[in-house]
């Protein structure tokens, strides 16, 4: 039986506080048989402070912290970030709403607001600074890479979930190996990008002609995942003959076949998987205390081995095949890649999870909100498909010269990731005492203790004011075409991190920008007039209206768990394309 992750959490430090315990009560019977103190205490009291020692030598121990950093920093010329003046437990409160129901990054944004664009705060077990700097993002990234990695407490957090996999470990060992299946002669052999359109309109065609709004971004997330698990694996699922789900209010018309279907039930369990991680990651590596009852992620996650299984067997027996036939040959898949390099069944396991967040939720999120958009800007739409027209054509499927010359196409895109970033927010830890550059003349480096948990939120840096002009809340895709590019971006290439940077950069950039860019231009070339049913979308909250910058003017939830999601999906209403006429 496996112990419950609240015991763990109680249990670990039992031996250091139980040894402390037996040390100071020794030691104070001891002085008080040798009447040391002048002074007979009762033995509750020296049970009573026994028990206190270590919290007495945790608050030393923090003190000496406190003022070795300070020490440290002036030593180096540099000066700690100001402190959020709260309380650790206001700081995971509000760290707890963000997650939950708040809007993506709005907590970091008030603490920058309030006290600079870099800050520091602590739950109730981590240090945490928190940046809006593209420098400092620059100097994790980048200039400083072998300085920081992902900590201890964050894969603990996300261990239950993507185990071992290239989203949750440090080094370059599965990059190494996935590296070749992103080259420009792979990813832009768009048959299976064609193959899973047509089934994707033929949905979408089929609920838009009983009447009904599709939710898009379900439909975007089947579109991924079989054209993910056929590029990455050799196998697609199949998602999309499970057909698409039924508006809420009509959730009955949803069958058990729906509802059984193994991609659903796959996606269902890796969507309470993310929800379930994002909850944790707020508390820090104080998430086991929620969770007393057992690991809730655990149960979600052998459900998606499930589903994960037969794909790793046949590989497994495909490898044995070409072995005794001596037939082994390049491999033709990340999968098949992988299993000449291990046969561990849960390293196969966890690499297949990381890569299907990787594959389906990161390209699920921009189409989502390109779609979105579209639907706020009828102007854009229009301009877009004159783009698609004039270069594609109207019925023609798209190949690589032609993408790459849709200048407007891309420019879109890139507003769409700039406001609304799949990964909103991520984060690495120093290993080791770290100086960052000032960005202000008139101040002091900002010193970077060992083990601080390091924070910054793309979302935000996105949107400020001082970095991409005043109008950066603003959705124009042409300031990634017009003089705006050169003013701002091309001289800071930080300040626009969708896709991180640095050696650990995304491999499937380029992927995902074509992958994208395929389905918008089959997908504008049938149907057109976007609107958003409003009787079937989850509004925003009601606070929302007197937000800042974009807030108010959300007519969607936007969400984050690993990546960023529309809360209870985008219902959308659109008509079909009349061939005969124009854009």
């Amino acid at each position: 039986m496996e112990i419950p992750p609240g015991l763990v959490f109680l249990a670990r430090p039992l031996p250091r506080h139980l040894v402390l315990f037996l040390f100071v009560y020794t030691t104070l019977n001891w002085a008080q048989s040798l009447k040391v103190c002048g002074v007979d205490l009762p033995n509750f009291i020296i049970i009573i402070v026994s028990s206190l020692a270590g919290l007495f030598l945790s608050l030393i121990s923090n003190a000496f912290t406190r003022w070795n950093n300070y020490r440290k920093a002036a030593s180096l010329g540099a000066e700690l970030p100001p402190m959020v003046e709260q309380s650790f437990l206001t700081t995971v409160k509000e760290l707890k709403h963000m997650v939950e129901e708040g809007y993506p990054a709005d907590a970091l944004q008030r603490w920058t607001k309030k006290y600079g664009t870099v800050v520091r705060t602590s739950t109730l077990t981590d240090a945490l600074l928190v940046t809006d700097e593209p420098s400092h993002v620059k100097a994790i990234l980048a200039t400083q890479f072998d300085s920081f990695g992902k900590s201890h407490n964050s894969q603990d957090v996300s261990k239950s979930l993507l185990g071992t996999g290239i989203f949750n470990v440090n080094g370059e060992m599965w990059k190494s190996i996935t590296r070749p299946f992103f080259t420009r002669e792979r990813i832009s052999d768009f048959e299976i990008y064609e193959r899973n359109c047509n089934q994707s309109i033929k949905a979408a065609e089929k609920r838009l002609a009983e009447g009904f709004s599709v939710d898009v971004q379900d439909l975007f997330g089947r579109f991924t995942l079989d054209s993910a698990t056929e590029f990455l694996f050799g196998q697609t699922v199949d998602s999309l003959s499970a057909d698409l789900p039924y508006p809420p209010s009509y959730s009955h018309k949803n069958g058990p076949s729906f509802y059984n279907h193994p991609s659903n039930i796959f996606v269902e369990a890796f969507s309470k998987g993310l929800d379930y991680t994002e909850a944790r990651s707020g508390t820090g590596s104080a998430w086991r205390l929620f969770e007393f009852g057992g690991d809730k992620i655990k149960p979600l996650r052998e459900t998606m081995d499930e589903f994960t299984r037969p794909m790793i067997e046949k590989a497994l027996a495909d490898r044995e095949r070409a072995i005794s036939d001596k037939e082994v040959k390049q491999s033709e898949t990340v999968l098949a890649n992988l299993v000449h390099h291990t046969q561990d069944p849960q390293i196969l396991k966890d690499e297949l999870i990381n890569l299907l967040v990787a594959g389906r939720d990161t390209t699920m999120s921009l189409l989502a909100f390109s779609i979105y958009m579209l639907s706020l800007y009828p102007a854009i739409e229009h301009r877009l498909r004159q783009e698609i027209f004039e270069i594609v054509g109207s019925t023609a499927a798209p190949d690589y010269s032609q993408m790459r010359d849709m200048k407007y196409l891309r420019a879109f895109l890139n507003e769409v990731l700039r406001l609304y970033p799949p990964v909103p927010i991520d984060a690495r830890s120093s290993f080791e005492d770290v100086v960052f550059p000032s960005t202000d003349p008139s101040k002091k480096p900002v010193f970077v203790p060992k083990d601080t948990n390091c924070l910054y939120s793309v979302f935000n840096i996105h949107r400020r004011t001082d970095l991409w002009g005043p109008d950066a809340m603003e959705f124009d895709p042409d300031r990634f075409i017009d003089e705006r590019l050169h003013k701002y971006l091309t001289p800071n290439p930080y300040i626009f991190c969708p896709f991180n940077a640095g050696p650990r950069i995304c491999l499937g950039q380029q992927f995902a920008y074509h992958e994208a860019s395929y389905f918008l231009i089959r997908f504008l070339q049938k149907f057109k007039e976007f609107t958003l049913d409003d009787s079937a979308n989850a509004p925003p909250p009601a606070e929302w209206a007197n937000g800042e910058g974009r807030q108010p003017l959300e007519k969607i939830h936007p969400m984050v768990h690993l990546t960023m999601y529309i809360k209870g999906g985008l219902w959308v209403r659109m008509k079909e394309l009349d061939k005969a006429s124009n854009a």
